[in-house]
């Protein structure tokens, strides 16, 4: 597995996962300036900021897992599994640049 490759693809996600949540903390307060006229309008204003809550949740986590991939990189230590430290299936990693756990030590989780 080319590591470069890997590492340039790693920080090009990392650089677009930071400006996405960016992106979405302006939309966040776009929601919060929005004026609450009736009751439809504020069930949706909450249906909002919790979808606002869910995607801010996923990005950040994606966003750990880049960072370590990349860190891990930086240790020498890519490819193994964070759990067991053998080698993660390169099926895996092939399929996602972030991925920290062997098939089964993923699994047991």
């Amino acid at each position: 597995m080319d590591l470069e490759k890997v590492k340039k693809s790693l920080q090009e996600e990392l650089e677009s996962l930071r400006h996405s949540l960016k992106e979405l903390e302006q939309e966040k307060e776009d929601i919060s300036e929005v004026s609450v006229k009736e009751t439809s309008e504020a069930a949706l204003r909450y249906e909002m900021q919790e979808d606002y809550h869910l995607v801010k949740e996923n990005l950040e986590k994606r966003l750990k897992q880049v960072e370590r991939a990349l860190e891990k990189i930086e240790e020498n230590t890519y490819g193994l599994c964070d759990e067991c430290k053998n080698p993660i299936e390169v099926g895996r990693l092939e399929i996602d640049y972030a991925v920290n756990l062997c098939k089964s030590c993923s699994f047991k989780k």
